[in-house]
């Protein structure tokens, strides 16, 4: 199902992450709650396009929703706002992610994406639009 222009919906639910049997449980735990989660990821896909749009690439979903038996499997709390569809990590081929880090925070003070999680890593970054739209930052990145 298309999102938006560039996005869909297989795209917020398929990671390279999850062996075939939890990728087959990860489109069950999202058929379960469907309605909320679909209207989350709807709606990081229109923030995501904005990025894309912005930087005139195509960007890649490493993973978005992982479902909270998922979370606890890897031993976290299960509280992520990946579990509610509203958080992904991506990269976009030819830039740094601290690049595409700076692209995002330019995009949210321009009001064109909205405030939430933003993190930086070595090879990925996090974005969310979760937590009341409050502004989270952090930087796991090696510099």
């Amino acid at each position: 199902m298309q999102l938006t222009e560039n996005f869909k919906l297989d795209e917020f639910l398929n990671s390279k992450y999850y062996d075939i049997d939890q990728q087959s449980d990860v489109f069950n735990s999202y058929e379960e709650s469907c309605e909320v989660l679909f209207c989350n990821i709807e709606r990081l896909a229109r923030n995501l396009q904005v990025l894309r749009d912005f930087l005139k690439k195509p960007i890649q979903i490493n993973i978005a929703y992982r479902p909270v038996w998922y979370e606890k499997l890897k031993g976290r709390p299960g509280t992520s706002q990946h579990c509610l569809g509203f958080a992904a990590d991506i990269k976009v081929k030819g830039l740094k992610p601290s690049e595409i880090h700076a692209a995002i925070e330019h995009l949210i003070v321009q009001g064109d994406m909205e405030q939430g999680g933003l993190g930086l890593y070595d090879t990925f970054v996090h974005v969310d639009i979760g937590k009341n739209n409050i502004k989270r930052r952090w930087d796991y990145s090696s510099k």
